[in-house]
């Protein structure tokens, strides 16, 4: 009878088949973990992206809708802020006033909202004075032309990060005060209560830049003096009302055109916007090293949570830095960027970046305000 020895797995197969095993199961994981996190980023990214679009949307709707004439008018200045009370101007967000025309739908909802605000008062004053007090007259606001607000304000949060506002009015309603009044703004920048509509919070960076007569922008927005630079700032009727002492992009540039009887309009409007939400926040990385105000170089915790493009901009307390390089964890920077200071700053400050959205708006410089009756 012949007999046969059934002959197994060794020791040794068995391990190498459980390391292999194990090198796939790891490899399996750390791509579907890389994929997911890639996912994941990507849909932070899209939702991030479709806030500041809608918000730069509705800004450039404003804008595109300006009014040329003697109604009209457009004031954007640069307000500083002392977000921390220390006595000192860390942060200067633009302030954006304008007339532009509004539609007949927007202008009774203008209406709505008056007459709403009015009866609230209303109401407050009967039960103050009694029923009998009919002196109230609602507001009911005429006309195709209104005034826009856009303010930014730091926030109460994380003072590195602005809230946007808007307020809108009739031009004509005699029972508000216009924007364009003086000391409508008090001293911290801000405007009477009840007045402004949150638009967004996590505002890193509103930028404000118009072209004039002379400007050449095909290649870049530049922010200057000359003739072919850039205004930071516009005074529809040159007034001097942006103050260059307060900032330099205050300072109107060569190009502003001749006074007029009618207000003065940029050929161009550039808007960028850059928003961080709080989710976004939490995936940022700090600063591992003190940086004195001259220092082009830091480590920080993890540099892949910076952004993946170089030529980026970072923000760190108040002072926004361009990214040029990176080396393991090592950051490299162009200090004092977007027109803030160079300062020092601590360990463990947290490195601020958003997601950018850039608008062009053409305005259109003709008076279409024909009387039809």
């Amino acid at each position: 009878m012949c007999t046969g020895s059934r002959r197994g797995m060794t020791l040794i197969e068995l391990l190498i088949a459980v390391g292999l095993a194990s090198i796939l199961m790891l490899a399996v994981f750390r791509l579907l973990d890389t994929s997911l996190s890639l996912w994941s980023r990507g849909e932070v990214r899209r939702g991030a992206l479709e806030q500041a679009s809608a918000t730069a949307e509705l800004l450039s709707h404003d804008l595109r809708s300006l009014h040329r004439g003697a109604q009209g008018d457009l004031l954007a200045e640069w307000v500083p802020f002392d977000a921390d009370r220390d006595g000192a101007n860390e942060r200067f967000w633009p302030r954006l006033l304008l007339v532009r025309q509004g539609s007949p739908a927007e202008m009774a909802r203008v209406a709505r909202a008056a007459e709403a605000g009015a009866e609230s008062d209303v109401d407050a004053d009967t039960e103050a004075s009694g029923p009998d007090d009919a002196s109230f007259k609602p507001r009911r606001p005429a006309g195709g032309l209104l005034e826009i607000a856009w303010v930014v304000l730091p926030s109460s949060e994380d003072p590195a990060e602005g809230v946007l506002w808007r307020a809108e009015r009739a031009l004509d309603d005699p029972d508000s005060v216009s924007y364009f009044s003086q000391g409508y703004f008090d001293s911290m920048g801000r405007a009477p209560v009840g007045v402004l509509n949150e638009v967004t919070g996590g505002v890193l960076w509103m930028g404000m830049a118009f072209a004039t007569q002379t400007s050449v922008v095909q290649e870049g927005w530049d922010i200057g003096l000359g003739l072919a630079d850039a205004s930071g700032s516009w005074d529809g009727w040159c007034r001097a009302r942006p103050n260059p002492n307060i900032h330099a992009w205050n300072e109107a540039a060569a190009g502003m055109p001749e006074m007029a009887d009618v207000c003065l309009l940029p050929r161009r409007v550039r808007l960028e916007l850059e928003i961080e939400r709080p989710v976004d926040r939490a995936r940022r990385t700090k600063t591992l090293s003190e940086l004195d105000a001259t220092a082009t170089s830091f480590q920080v915790e993890n540099a892949a949570r910076l952004p993946a493009d170089l030529n980026s901009f970072v923000l760190i307390d108040a002072e926004w830095m361009k990214l040029v390089g990176v080396t393991g964890d090592r950051v490299k920077v162009v200090r004092a960027r977007r027109g803030s200071d160079p300062r020092p700053h601590g360990v463990g400050a947290l490195v601020h970046h958003g997601v950018r959205v850039i608008s062009e708006i053409p305005v259109d410089l003709h008076d279409d305000s024909w009387d039809l009756r």
